[in-house]
């Protein structure tokens, strides 16, 4: 009855917002966008962290390692000592996406973290007409940094904050902006942790006169253990500012000690590439855990954009 009434409470907390998304906008400069496509920086809404990904995007009640950064940051809390992440992504259109990420457990005070993300492409054409060859070549870049940091209230309740840096360029234009996020995790028992966090509130991002919101989304997640903790599943509940709400679904499945080995097996499915991109929305990956060092690989299809493949190592020491 218990887990009942956290789960109706956060449920009710998200719905209320969900009445009105300008109270909650108020809170910053941003406008509330008008539909899919209608925010700037839209590289932040690529998942970061293969094992979350592969999982389905499921990560706001799990939450418990460096991605919490990007996820949830409240689940900083359950980082206990230090842990360094490095991350290449395989996008679209031979678009590459780097990222770095790493907290610091300090005891009594938290701990912090800092994650930076970059996003590129090259040799893009340009043209001043209707021509067979490109009059010459321009780059594109987007970047986000990141300073990060999560505490544990009580044995309860972790809250959590990233004070957010964004820079964009386009050729010879460029544009930059701010945002924070929030995040809180509340731990029912041994077993079920629930979510909720607001990604990307912040200021607008202007190219020459055109300015467009961030992309904000309101994330509400369960995690739940299983089989001695060997198996865990989530659900996630996503409501962005420009598209409908979504869900994704995720499990991780863990495999121990196959000649000194854990393998971590993960599957996950969301509803935003199938209603988008009439793709699988189905995620799969793993894991390779050698003492301290963690190697992931996900596997995502995109329907007729093509395949995303993400390759990440995770070192805790």
């Amino acid at each position: 009855m218990k887990k009942l009434v956290y789960v109706l409470v956060f449920g009710l907390s998200i719905w209320l917002l969900t009445l009105s998304p300008n109270h909650l906008i108020t809170l910053s400069p941003v406008a509330y966008a008008g539909g899919v496509g209608t925010t700037g920086a839209q590289f932040l809404k690529i998942g970061l962290g293969a094992r979350p990904v592969a999982m389905g995007g499921v990560y706001a009640g799990i939450a418990d390692d460096v991605n919490a950064i990007y996820w949830n940051p409240a689940g900083l809390a359950q980082v206990s000592g230090k842990e360094l992440t490095a991350q290449h992504i395989v996008w679209f259109q031979s678009i590459n996406y780097e990222y770095f990420g790493y907290a610091h457990n300090l005891e009594n005070l938290g701990t912090a973290g800092v994650m930076v993300n970059y996003l590129y492409m090259d040799d893009l054409e340009k043209r001043t007409g209707d021509t067979n060859e490109p009059d010459s070549y321009f780059g594109a870049s987007d970047l986000a940094i990141t300073l990060a940091g999560g505490r544990k209230i009580n044995d309860k309740l972790s809250l959590g904050c990233n004070l957010k840096f964004i820079s964009q360029t386009i050729d010879t234009e460029k544009a930059s902006g701010f945002a924070i996020d929030l995040g809180g995790l509340y731990t029912v028992d041994e077993k079920m942790k629930i979510g909720l966090a607001v990604q990307n509130l912040g200021t607008k991002i202007e190219f020459v006169s055109e300015s467009d919101p961030l992309p904000l989304n309101i994330k509400l997640g369960v995690g739940y253990k299983l089989l001695d903790n060997n198996l865990t599943l989530g659900l996630d509940i996503n409501y962005p500012n420009d598209n409908n709400i979504n869900f994704a679904l995720g499990a991780e499945y863990i495999v121990k000690k196959i000649r000194g080995i854990i393998l971590p097996l993960r599957v996950g499915y969301n509803t935003k590439a199938t209603a988008d991109l009439g793709s699988p929305g189905v995620g799969v990956g793993l894991g390779i855990i050698v003492n301290k060092f963690d190697f992931d690989f996900a596997w995502v299809p995109y329907g007729d954009l093509g395949q995303t493949y993400r390759l990440a190592l995770k070192i805790k020491f």
